[in-house]
């Protein structure tokens, strides 16, 4: 009982950890079922994993949106730096706020267990509906496993935006600008 196309990469990994392989997760045996309960288990504990790490992971660019935020305002709002010096910190704001609009990708919460809600969905609830929302769960482990990933990266061009908005401060700072009479 062959999967139909390629198993999801989180649970191929899965099933390779248990030592299982899919048609034992359907097998008429008594253990097929609990195999089951593993494998579910286990996605979920990825689901929530990568919820946790992006959580975290997400904090960054947020302190350095702060960060960064208060350093395009000096420039800005006190007209110290030049026109073109100032749109480029006020476009660099848009990296870490991408970043933070990007991670909550990883938060969407569609996933009603096993696509049932009790009492409103009664249908029949036979081994390929089982296949089917196994090999969903599992694919939403992977877009959630990709949206960490991009965070990460995005979080690096997060930082690369802040130094080089602090950069820009500095170069502002050095050229001695005279702040205009109030």
């Amino acid at each position: 009982m062959a999967p139909q196309g390629p198993i999801p990469r989180q649970l191929g990994a899965i099933l390779d950890v248990l030592g299982l392989d899919w048609s034992s997760l359907f097998a008429p045996a008594a253990d097929a079922g609990e195999n089951r309960n593993k494998v579910v288990g286990w996605l979920y504990r990825i689901l929530d994993t990568l919820d946790s790490k992006t959580s975290h992971l997400l904090s960054f660019p947020a302190l350095l949106l702060t960060a960064q935020t208060f350093l395009a305002g000096l420039l800005v709002r006190d007209r110290l730096a030049p026109r073109s010096i100032a749109i480029s910190v006020l476009v660099l704001l848009i990296v870490p706020l991408a970043t933070a609009v990007f991670g909550l990708i990883v938060f969407n919460v569609k996933w009603p267990f096993f696509g049932r809600v009790r009492a409103v969905d009664q249908d029949t609830f036979d081994e390929d509906h089982i296949k089917r929302e196994l090999r969903e769960l599992a694919e939403v482990c992977d877009q959630r496993f990709r949206a960490h990933k991009w965070s990460g990266h995005l979080c690096r061009a997060s930082a690369l935006a802040f130094l080089l908005t602090l950069l820009l401060a500095l170069v502002v700072v050095a050229s001695g600008s005279p702040k205009p009479a109030s």
